[in-house]
């Protein structure tokens, strides 16, 4: 890497030409300009590309040219950006040089007279020349003195010497080349080592500079810039390899109306130089080297810039970073050459095209089909028919079919068009085609026969047909669709508050305006800080590294950032005097922004409008009962993307952003924002001056050794929110956790699908900022694997739904009017009451340190019942705003496979209050027995009768009907008999419906909208029996048929009771101690999560806090709690033994493989790749922000070990959850074959209550099919094909057969028992 200098006499020569000369030209070595200038030798001469004498094209030839550090593309010998002004732009070039020629003749005379003077005046000029540049170097180096590239004074001496030497010596041999050189242009280029810039890079990554001097006959003007800004080096061995294969065109300035083409006549004067005087290859420090955080980050930053700079449209800059990652020696993949390529073709460059082409190349990347469109593309805005010829002739060579390119390349609108425009050069009646792979998908062998038989449906499994609450038509549906569109194109959606404080209503209105008012300020002030910011970003150049979020400042407007920060910044801080921690606002906020670029990437490249010209017709697929149980919403909606072949690519790639750039990105808008909000803290005080501070404030905090920033709201702020909020204000929550005002979008692929424009992840996490699932589940399976999984989910996203009003008003009206704890509606938080004292006061430490302790407690239960009102205040307000509309729920999943609604708001995976104010929008008719299933559905909510047979729960219902229509028409003022249940809101639900039900003219026609469950027993447990075959206990949890529910819990608690008594008997103190408290509430939690993995510490814990509830000796409760969690361990081990055998061979397996340094994967019968994410501490990245140090965890690296102890523990219970989610799926799918409407919390399946019978059915084949298949076989051969005979990191005790383990081996996989996993079809109270 070098400092380039060139003389502003050469460098106008250089503007057409600057890319090719500069890479040509960059090393270590120093050379003068003023050397060339005075003597008459070999000149390098360049020509621009022009018309020939018969108007032809003539293009730049710059071929066969190899570098493995930059490439030459920045701009051609002729500026292409527009091809047909070549003539008007080379006769001014002309012009310039032909005033410039004039002056070099009137000296010609002078210069031939005495040429052998002229060399001595030459070493003597040079001499200075050299002493002002090591002025020039030292200045650099000054200026960045810590910088490790930088060359020593001697060993740039040594090479001017060396430089001169070479010159003289040539000089002698060149008098016939002198006739060349009269009208030519020489070119100088002066290297002087390289200066960092580390210090001014926000993410401290160390980029390189370069000094680039403008010079007109005096070399004294320098300015400092990114070394990105010469993209361009090349050592001197590979350019003495290439030299022979670069061809370069060059302008002759004695001829005006005619311009011929010549070679390069004199390229062997760049051979001066020795090998010694070039840097050898970069090398990427080692804080970026591969497999490390720095090094992942960089490459995600860089890709992430680049794909900026390109939405911009700016490949010039874009290339710059691209150039730069490569001179450190790392790949991109043809993805980033292909973005590239389109910038370049979007931009009209064709040299940049085409040398990129051949840089990829020469990388040893294989072009792909998006390539080949790239190519297309810029051979198309020039109508170069050879060009495209010679494409599709290279396609067809390497068996690419171009009627597939439309379908297989993501190709934004602009780029189809061009790619059109390109083919139908060539073949005018081109029409594309759709691949034949998407009717070859291999489907799993669960779901075969469901795809290959699609008409054929068993008449038991015919559901009754409802219909949609209300019918959207055509304009009604458009207008909806516009909606969502504005919602999610703004990235908030306002929400009314429903609070409303009944005080002095005035009093509330003027507070209401103020904090509308402040609001208003703290925006205008805030659009003029970020303004002040854009400016600089847009002018630094030359004057510092450009930050590594410009690109995406600039992509958006100073009141969208604006909007969004306040927004966002007012959503966390809600109120909290104690603030929230800087690293989540500043992270949100940078996630905000990042979902907010991609859609306006989206929106740029077309696809929302193709996403307008299909919706309509996807949206009456899906009100066609018949239709949507033959085809597929993916299939459905691929025919549609098909039809519309030429519009934007409905699966645009965006690049995430990596986390440190949202932190980063974040900080600058939060630093913006504390300069710019200001408040009155004078407001409620009632004077009449104003005290202006800021409003918010940046501090820090510290917890457990740690040093925190906080973000903080002074006081007033946060009354002035809570008033705003009490006025029914309004609250501005992102999109996504709202619910969709019309059906979403089908998943087809890990990013294609949900909502209609707005990015989701398909697989979620909490600690996944950066989207690794979704790429480790694309490098693992193809989306062709996961069409069933697909299916799933695009059927349970179907699902539409609406607000039960009169549940919503209820709660409403107990939330304002003080709240009800027993029915989780929390109140009004009151300032906590503390007694304080006088630090005066007498009184002793002891005494100090119990109050300061009970001012934390209380100060703690203050903040958690604020967060159980805002939550409440939430669900309440966001179920209020679509109390008048049809809504959808868009669905993911978590990397276990279990479905969950992506908005977590108003979903029925809540909790009770939650799903009781919704309703199925689609209305059924009861039929014969749809009334007696919400009967047994309301006894099983209220929880009394979970022992007894359906008939006994029915007859309770019937015998206590009074009760139930007391509470549906009375729920507050009534007996409140619904107040008494385990789940009251929905028991309040059920209990109208089964009014409105029983006093309509024919309950069998009464359309019904309330959801009826089926849950499963333990269905953990049943899982682990069904897998070992279990018979013993396969009828505990009720896979056997009975004529009553087996209840497993009473069954362990009846086992821990008898062995209780035996040790009560022997003396033991703490049976004693236990007697009359050994109920099954008191195990239950213990034996429904021992499934799950609990451990012995939080067995112990459960129970502990269910003895605490029976008022048992705070002395003895921690030996009682650990004396039944012993218990109950072991009467689980009893009762199922071949369940903890599986879990043992489980966990035994899991132990190997995280010892051998991989982490524990499987597949489920579906094809879900699933990985446990588990690792130890991963290392961490400083980061520095405008307003503090963070330190982020760089996860996901190959180098991070995984945590053993965690993938022992989790391999169980995740392996089962995967296999109920396989199970929910499969139900899903063949529900929807019947025309069911059908949604799940996990184990807990939904449907209306006439086609309960249907589910059921269908709920246990599907039970019976998945556990037909060898699933423990398959599992162990998967372990046994990539893990078996790995060594261990250590030496492992086998508990099988007690020898010491140094290798990996999967033995001891229990045998089967002899249950009949048919006998399921048969259980009643298998799901009830």
């Amino acid at each position: 890497m070098a400092f380039l200098q060139i003389c502003r006499r050469h460098q106008k020569l250089f503007e057409g030409a600057s890319a090719s000369v500069k890479l040509l030209l960059t090393g270590t070595g120093f050379q003068s300009c003023r050397i060339l200038h005075s003597h008459e030798s070999k000149h390098l001469r360049v020509e621009k590309k022009t018309l020939n004498n018969d108007n032809n094209f003539v293009e730049p030839k710059l071929h066969n040219f190899q570098s493995t550090h930059g490439f030459s593309t920045i701009t051609s010998p002729l500026d292409q950006k527009v091809a047909t002004s070549a003539a008007k732009d080379v006769s001014a070039v002309d012009r310039g040089h032909k005033r410039k020629t004039k002056k070099a003749e009137s000296n010609k005379k002078k210069t031939d007279k005495s040429s052998a003077k002229s060399t001595e005046t030459a070493k003597g000029t040079d001499s200075k020349e050299i002493q002002n540049n090591d002025t020039d170097s030292g200045a650099a180096k000054k200026k960045n003195p810590s910088h490790k590239y930088d060359l020593s004074r001697n060993s740039e001496r040594k090479s001017e010497r060396t430089l001169l030497e070479s010159i003289n010596k040539q000089k002698k041999g060149t008098s016939e080349s002198s006739k060349l050189s009269k009208e030519n242009k020489d070119i100088l280029v002066t290297t002087v080592g390289t200066a960092g810039n580390d210090d001014e890079h926000m993410l401290d990554y160390g980029p390189e500079a370069v000094l680039v001097a403008g010079e007109d006959d005096h070399h004294d003007e320098t300015e400092m810039e990114d070394l990105g800004d010469v993209p361009h080096l090349v050592t001197t061995k590979e350019f003495a390899k290439e030299k022979d294969d670069i061809d370069l065109d060059f302008v002759s300035d004695d001829e005006e109306s005619t311009v011929r083409t010549e070679s390069v006549a004199a390229l062997e004067e760049l051979e001066i130089t020795s090998g010694a005087m070039f840097d050898s290859v970069v090398q990427a420090p080692k804080k970026y080297r591969e497999g490390t955080a720095g090094g992942r980050l960089f490459e995600a930053q860089t890709l992430a810039e680049i794909d900026g700079y390109l939405f911009l449209g700016n490949p010039y800059q874009a290339e710059k970073l691209f150039n730069r990652y490569l001179r450190m020696g790392k790949k991109f993949d043809v993805n980033t050459f292909n973005k590239l390529l389109h910038g370049w073709a979007q931009k009209g460059n064709l040299m940049s095209v085409k040398l990129l082409f051949k840089l990829l190349k020469r990388e040893g990347l294989q072009p792909d089909m998006g390539t080949y469109a790239a190519m297309l593309h810029g051979y198309g805005k020039f109508d170069d028919v050879d060009g495209v010829r010679s494409v599709i002739k290279e396609m067809e060579e390497k068996e690419f079919d171009i009627r597939h390119i439309f379908h297989k390349c993501c190709l934004t609108e602009p780029q189809a068009k061009g790619v059109l425009k390109a083919l139908r050069l060539v073949i005018p009646d081109y029409q594309p085609s759709t691949p034949e792979s998407r009717s070859q998908i291999k489907y799993p062998a669960l779901v075969r026969s469901w795809y290959s038989d699609r008409i054929n449906l068993d008449e038991k499994l015919q559901s009754v047909p409802g219909k949609l609450e209300r019918e959207l038509d055509e304009p009604r549906l458009k207008e909806l669709f516009e909606q969502q569109i504005l919602q999610e194109l703004s990235g908030f959606t306002p929400i009314k508050s429903v609070e409303d404080d009944k005080g002095d209503s005035e009093m509330n209105q003027r507070r209401k305006e103020m904090f509308l008012e402040c609001r208003s300020k703290w925006r205008k002030a805030l659009i003029e800080s970020i303004e002040k910011e854009l400016f600089e970003i847009k002018n630094s150049k030359g004057k510092s590294v450009h930050p590594r979020f410009a690109p995406f400042f600039q992509a958006f407007e100073p009141d969208e950032l604006a909007d969004i920060t306040l927004d966002t910044i007012v959503f966390y801080v809600k109120g909290r005097v104690e603030g929230v921690p800087l690293y989540g606002v500043s992270g949100a906020l940078g996630s905000v922004l990042n979902t907010k670029y991609i859609v306006k990437h989206r929106v740029q490249s077309g696809m929302l409008d193709k996403m307008k010209g299909i919706y309509h017709d996807y949206f009456s697929y899906l009100m066609d009962e018949r239709l949507t149980a033959r085809k597929m919403a993916r299939e459905f909606w691929n025919e549609l993307d098909d039809i519309l072949p030429f519009g934007g690519s409905l699966q645009q790639e965006v690049p995430i952003w990596p986390w440190a750039t949202k932190i980063v990105f974040g900080c600058s808008l939060v630093d913006c924002f504390l300069k710019s909000a200001q408040i009155n803290v004078n407001l409620f005080n009632n004077r009449p001056e104003e005290l202006i501070l800021p409003a918010f404030y940046h501090t820090y905090e510290f917890k457990v050794n740690k040093k925190l920033g906080v973000l903080k709201p002074h006081p007033v702020v946060c009354k002035l929110f809570k008033e705003y909020l009490a006025s029914q204000g309004e609250i501005s929550m992102e999109t996504t956790s709202v619910p969709m005002l019309v059906p979403p979008r089908p998943w087809r692929a890990t990013k294609d699908g949900a909502y209609l424009i707005l990015p989701v992840e398909l697989v979620r996490s909490a600690g996944d900022e950066e989207g690794r699932y979704d790429k480790l589940l694309e490098e693992k399976t193809s989306k062709e694997d996961l069409v069933a999984v697909f299916d799933s989910l695009n059927f349970l996203g179907s699902c539409a739904w609406r607000t039960n009003k009169r549940i919503l008003d209820i709660a409403i009206q107990m939330f304002n009017t003080g709240g009800n704890d027993d029915l989780a509606i929390p109140g009004p938080v009151a300032e906590p009451q503390v007694e304080s004292k006088s630090p005066k006061s007498k009184t002793n430490a002891e005494e100090r340190r119990k109050q300061i302790q009970e001012r934390r407690i209380a100060k703690k239960l203050a903040r958690e019942q604020y967060s159980l009102r805002m939550s409440a205040l939430y669900k309440l307000s966001v179920a209020n705003h679509f109390r008048d509309h049809v809504f959808w729920l868009p669905i993911n999943l978590d990397f276990r496979g279990r479905v969950y609604p992506i908005p977590p708001h108003c979903s029925h995976v809540g909790d009770d209050l939650s799903r009781g104010m919704l309703q199925f929008a689609k209305g059924v008719p009861l039929g014969e027995k749809g009334l007696d299933w919400l009967k047994i559905h309301l006894v099983a909510l209220h929880g009394t009768k979970k022992k007894s047979s359906l008939k006994e729960r029915l007859q309770y219902a019937n015998d206590i009907m009074d009760d139930i229509l007391d509470s549906a028409d009375n729920p507050l003022t009534g007996r409140g008999w619904w107040k008494t249940a385990d789940d009251p809101w929905q028991a309040l639900a059920t209990c109208m419906e089964i009014a409105d039900a029983t006093r309509s003219p024919d309950p069998t026609q009464f359309i019904s909208h309330q959801p009826v469950h089926q849950d499963g027993s333990c269905n953990g447990l049943q899982h682990y029996a069904a897998l070992g075959q279990d018979t013993y206990g396969a009828k505990q949890v009720n896979l056997l048929p009975a004529d009553r529910p087996q209840d497993v819990y009473e069954e362990v608690a009846k086992l821990v009771e008898a062995a209780r008594l035996r040790d009560a008997e022997a003396g033991h103190e703490i049976a004693k101690e236990l007697e009359g408290k050994v109920t099954r509430k008191v195990v239950k939690q213990t034996v429904m999560t021992i499934v799950y993995g609990v451990t012995f510490v939080g067995g112990r814990l459960q129970i502990e806090r269910q003895l605490k509830d029976l008022e048992m000796n705070d002395k003895v409760i921690f030996k009682a709690s650990t004396y039944l969690v012993t218990k109950v361990f072991a009467s689980i081990g009893e009762m199922f033994t071949a369940a903890r055998a599986i879990q043992n061979w489980f966990a035994s397996s899991a132990t190997q493989i995280a010892l051998s340094g991989h982490y524990v994967d499987w597949y489920t019968p579906l094809g879900l790749y699933v990985s446990q994410p588990y690792s130890k501490k991963p290392p961490q990245k400083v980061v520095r922000t405008k307003l503090q140090w963070m330190l982020i965890k760089s996860k996901g690296l190959p180098h991070v070990p995984p945590d053993s102890r965690k993938q022992r523990g989790a391999f169980p219970p995740n392996f089962v959850h995967s296999l109920d989610s396989t199970h929910m799926m499969l139900t899903a799918l063949f529900c929807q074959r019947s025309g069911a409407t059908f949604s799940s919390v996990h184990d807990s399946f939904w449907t209306h209550a006439a086609n309960v019978g249907v589910m059921n059915r269908i709920c246990r084949e599907q039970f019976v099919a998945l556990h037909n298949e060898p699933i423990l076989e398959e599992l162990h051969e998967h372990f046994h094909k990539n893990y078996s005979d790995l060594k261990l990191v250590r030496p492992l005790k086998s508990k099988e057969s007690g020898k010491e383990l140094t290798h990996v081996t999967f033995e001891g996989r229990p045998d089967y028992g002899d249950f009949d996993i048919e006998e399921v079809l048969n259980s009643t109270y298998f799901f009830c």
